[in-house]
This record gives C-alpha cells, structure tokens and sequence, in this order.
C-alpha cells in the first residue's frame, strides 16, 4: 500500500493532481491506468495509487506514486517515456497539473 512508503524518508513519494477536460474523463482515466502499467515496469518503481475525483467535492485526480530511492525516482520524472506520456494527457486535462515530492511526514502537516 502507498502509505506504507510514504513516512519512510527514503523512499520519495510524488503526488499529483490532475484535471481532466469536461467530456475527456473516460479517455483521462484509460490513459492514468496505461501509464500506470509503464510505470510499473520501471527500475526502482514501488507503488502508485490513483483517487479518482470526489463528486461535489473536488473534480480533481490524485495520483500518488513511490520508488525505491531518490535515484529511480529521478530516473523516472526525467525519462523520454514519462516525457511521451504526459505529451498524450495535454488534450485530455486542463492544464499541467500540480507536482509535489515529498519525503518523510511532511506532506502530513502541510510542510
């Protein structure tokens, strides 16, 4: 489970939210389960968890995802095929979205 990973300071968590175009949903999340299947198949790659949004509450998705260190996460935001990936969800969002690493407790209270 993600939350296992995420108060372990060496294993860097990435959370991000993402806003699919109205109508675009459907496409949004057949493209959020295929870069989860790359993803998966990434040197270092630990967990991933999508939470879909919350109707009346937030139209947002949140992705949340671990590797094993600092290196294989690097490895991964830096790649061509993550870089290919995220050129394919442009049509389908609005905007790029938010990106937040975190390590450790922080993203807990909000550091």
């Amino acid at each position: 489970m993600v939350l296992a990973h995420l108060a372990d300071p060496a294993r860097p968590a990435v959370v991000i939210a993402r806003r699919p175009k109205s109508g675009m949903e459907e496409a949004f999340r057949v493209w959020s389960e295929g870069i989860f299947q790359v993803m998966a198949a990434q040197p270092g790659f630990q967990s991933y968890q999508a939470v879909p949004p919350v109707p009346g509450e937030s139209p947002d998705w949140y992705f949340i995802f671990t590797f094993e260190g600092p290196e294989s996460l690097k490895a991964w935001l830096a790649s061509e095929t993550r870089a290919q990936w995220q050129a394919r969800s442009q049509s389908l969002t609005e905007g790029p979205g938010h990106t937040r690493v975190v390590s450790g407790m922080e993203h807990l209270f909000g550091l």
